[in-house]
């Protein structure tokens, strides 16, 4: 009943909403009549639980305001120490009186400092005189102010896209939160009221959003549209938590406050002409083929509604359910807080154990009712999306996929008739697999523990899921894949990008080399050395199938036609030291962090997550002459036995080793432009072993002295392999 009731909505307000169709003055009528001869449906049931409707009475008073501001800003923040509030003004009579309420209580009450974020839509002819017109108004309040002018995407028209009301969210939204990111802003107030909740739930229902439609807008949420942006999704401010993991980690985000949702637009006129405050009216907003919401507005203003779709039942509506919501969410935040996981973020994996169906009921009935199996599977529903926004890569979870999750996990909470699980077990871009346990109880076998980690990519996403770093910069912040924070310092003349490695890629590099060693002065021996040093990190990673989603970075070629080139693994390897004197053959260096993450109340973040293990890119400092003097005298004392005459020579060629490779690790031998400085003892014994014949010089590796200007100073250079001597 209610999706037909829904459908008349939607096509009366697409009738309003459409570009380029006729206007009839009775089509609105008729589809309204036609949803009011089906209203009573899911809305009815919420309509004899409202209060008695809030009438205008007036303009808003200091009391009612600072008992709204109260329900969305704590009273440890309500302090004029506090760092500043932001509001966001467009200029109407919405934005205004909100301003105006609060300049004029921050008088006589302890407030934090209020800034004003004007946004210039640039979308009509006199938008920017018309925001110098409001940072006018506002100064006249004592509310300081910024104008952020919008910039459009070149070739898209505004008078025909379909997209704009979309499209001049998601700009609006992101020049504020960039606005508050700039002004040192963590919390930002809107003017949404009453009427707009009403508007929202109905304008929800018309695109059949019948459950999530019916939540609307919270009071205090995370600002909207700024996902991946630094700063202010998620990120941007210093760790409150001091436990030694959160360095790694992101912290903060910019909130959206919302203190007028119980007041209806009425009297918000009604403030703004008794204290004297203008305001301007944008045309547009009457413009019922405009935008949804203008249509949506027509209807409430212009015709009669059934009571069950009037504003206050509405509103009513969305209060019941919400707080349903809510206790289900605080008994899901209860029992996350208690169970036992770890996250591990090199891996961007958890190992967790949940908690046992009991848990679920409030009493220790065995055989629970059909409704309170209802109840715990929501609650469970509310647990597993706690979880899986550990290691889940994207930006909203979908709540329907979920219910399979349940299944796996809580099996007696199943609905009746429902399938049975499948054998791949992923929700959310996510895969579920138990790690072997043994355990005496299989009827408590299912609670885990489970391994969760990212599904692979398909083969489809690997070129959607890449960040890309212009050569010769340092990027800012990234989000890469919905899981980690990075910025890269790209040294080289090409372009560095971060992706995932393929499957062909990461067969080869666990290929082990079959010569065992490669030359350390061949081109390619520092390619083999990153290599084997990436092979011992992966090694380390179980199961192997968590291999498949680690960023990587490569190295643009410079031929189309040929591979990049793997330079990292970021979450695996540590950072070079860039500024380092002698590290100047590094392409890159990075930063890199893990998204915010709750442990849960009364939990540090070390209390949830492994101490990360980096891997060094290089196995020592040591440089490539240098490996290559190391190569020669490793190739000395490799031989196979001799006579006792030279044992005395190998002896002391394997203390001299000893010596220079402490030495070489505690200070760098001094290093000309074609090789490497040796002590003496080191070119007497070298000098020995190749005039005396007395110990095989392997072909691959060779040295040749070189007397300075004064005849004293020896470096040893690359010269054609010496053969053993009979």
């Amino acid at each position: 009943m209610w999706k037909r009731n829904a459908a008349c909505l939607r096509g009366c307000s697409s009738a309003l909403a459409g570009h380029g169709r006729a206007w009839r003055a009775d089509e609105p009528s008729r589809r309204v009549r036609d949803a009011i001869g089906s209203s009573y449906g899911i809305l009815r049931r919420f309509a004899h639980t409202q209060d008695v409707p809030v009438k205008a009475e007036g303009a808003i008073g200091d009391d009612e305001f600072l008992e709204a501001l109260r329900q969305v800003l704590p009273l440890e923040k309500l302090q004029p120490t506090s760092h500043a509030v932001g509001i966001a003004v467009s200029g109407g009579v919405d934005s205004m009186a909100l301003a105006t309420l609060y300049s004029k209580c921050k008088r006589s009450h302890q407030l934090p400092g209020l800034h004003g974020i004007i946004v210039d839509h640039k979308a009509r002819p006199g938008s920017s005189e018309e925001a110098e017109w409001v940072a006018g108004q506002l100064s006249t309040l004592g509310v300081e102010s910024t104008i952020i002018p919008i910039v459009w995407p070149e070739g898209l028209n505004l008078d025909t896209s379909t997209r704009f009301e979309a499209e001049a969210r998601l700009r609006r939204y992101q020049a504020l939160g960039k606005a508050c990111k700039d002004n040192g802003i963590r919390s930002l107030l809107v003017a949404q009221h009453k009427d707009d909740q009403a508007e929202t739930v109905l304008m929800r229902l018309c695109k059949k959003r019948h459950r999530s439609g019916l939540m609307a807008m919270r009071r205090i949420g995370w600002i909207p549209e700024c996902y991946g942006v630094h700063g202010v999704h998620h990120s941007g401010s210093p760790a409150s938590d001091k436990s030694p993991v959160s360095s790694y980690f992101e912290h903060g985000g910019t909130h959206v406050l919302r203190p007028l949702l119980d007041f209806e637009k009425s009297r918000l006129i009604a403030t703004c002409e008794m204290h004297g405050t203008r305001w301007a009216e944008d045309e547009t907003n009457q413009d019922r083929t405009l935008t949804t919401r203008n249509a949506v507005r027509h209807i409430f203003q212009n015709y009669k509604l059934p009571e069950a779709l009037s504003r206050d039942s509405l509103v009513a509506a969305t209060h019941k359910v919400r707080s349903r919501l809510e206790k289900h969410d605080a008994a899901a935040a209860a029992l996350y807080s208690s169970c036992f996981f770890k996250l591990d973020i090199q891996t961007a994996s958890l190992v967790i154990r949940f908690p046992p169906v009991e848990a679920f009921f409030a009493n220790s009935n065995p055989l629970p009712s059909p409704s309170e199996k209802l109840q715990a599977r929501a609650t469970a529903q509310f647990l597993i999306a706690e979880v899986l926004k550990l290691v889940s890569p994207r930006e909203r979870l979908v709540l329907e996929t979920i219910a399979n999750a349940i299944c796996w996990i809580y099996p007696t909470l199943a609905p009746d008739g429902l399938p049975g699980p499948t054998t791949l077990r992923n929700a959310n871009d996510c895969l579920f697999s138990q790690v072997q346990e043994e355990t005496n109880d299989p009827t408590t076998k299912h609670l885990g523990p489970w391994l969760i980690s990212r599904q692979p990519p398909a083969r489809s996403q690997f070129e959607k899921i890449i960040l890309q770093f212009p050569p010769k910069q340092t990027s800012d912040w990234q989000f890469f894949d919905g899981r980690y924070w990075v910025r890269v310092q790209n040294l080289t003349d090409r372009p560095i990008v971060m992706g995932f490695l393929t499957s062909a890629q990461l067969e080869k590099l666990m290929q082990v080399d079959p010569e065992g060693h490669l030359n350390p002065l061949d081109p390619d021996a520092r390619t083999f050395d990153r290599r084997k040093q990436m092979r011992i990190a992966l090694d380390t990673i179980q199961p192997h199938q968590l291999r498949r989603h680690l960023p990587a970075l490569f190295l643009e070629p410079a031929d189309p036609q040929q591979e990049p080139m793997l330079l990292a693994l970021p979450t695996l390897q540590s950072n070079p030291d860039l500024n380092h004197d002698g590290q100047d053959h590094w392409e890159c260096g990075w930063e890199i962090k893990y998204k915010k993450v709750e442990p849960g109340a009364g939990r540090s973040l070390s209390d949830v997550v492994r101490q990360p293990v980096w891997h060094p890119l290089e196995a020592d400092a040591l440089t490539l002459e240098q490996k290559a003097i190391k190569a020669q005298l490793d190739a000395l004392l490799g031989t196979k036995p001799v006579e006792k005459k030279k044992l005395k020579v190998r002896k002391a060629l394997k203390n001299v080793r000893e010596e220079w490779e402490q030495g070489s690790k505690a200070k760098q031998p001094g290093q000309g432009q074609d090789g490497v400085v040796l002590t003496s003892d080191m070119r007497d014994l070298l000098q020995m072993s190749a005039e005396g014949g007395s110990i095989a010089w392997v072909q691959d590796v060779d040295l040749v002295r070189e007397h300075d200007d004064n005849g004293k100073h020896i470096r040893w250079k690359k010269m054609t392999p010496v053969t053993k001597r009979n």
